[in-house]
């Protein structure tokens, strides 16, 4: 699993599938939904902005929230690892995924 790239592929409606899933709701649930929904950008390039981009994948960059919501979008992926027992070994070393939150 590589995950160099991991935080620009986050599929925002498969994050709030997860956040779900770990009881978070109502409200909170709410706000996060809007924070995600229809998310848009824009390009500066020589001083022009380019039309509105919708976004429906990553996180935002330099979020203080960021890291945590990876986390919570790949947690059920590595309990799926920790349970089959499929990881990766380096040399002799058996290296087995395991619940990262």
């Amino acid at each position: 699993m590589d995950a160099r790239k991991a935080f620009d592929i986050l599929w925002h409606l498969g994050l709030l599938r997860e956040m779900h899933k770990t009881g978070l709701e109502g409200n909170n649930w709410l706000f996060f939904e809007n924070w995600y929904t229809e998310l848009t950008s824009k390009v500066k390039w020589k001083g022009e902005l380019s039309h509105q981009i919708i976004e429906q994948q990553g996180v935002r960059q330099g979020g203080i929230w960021s890291p945590s919501a990876y986390k919570i979008f790949v947690n059920s992926l590595l309990t799926t690892f920790e349970e089959n027992q499929i990881g990766a070994t380096i040399g002799s070393n058996i290296l087995w995924y395991s619940n990262c939150c």
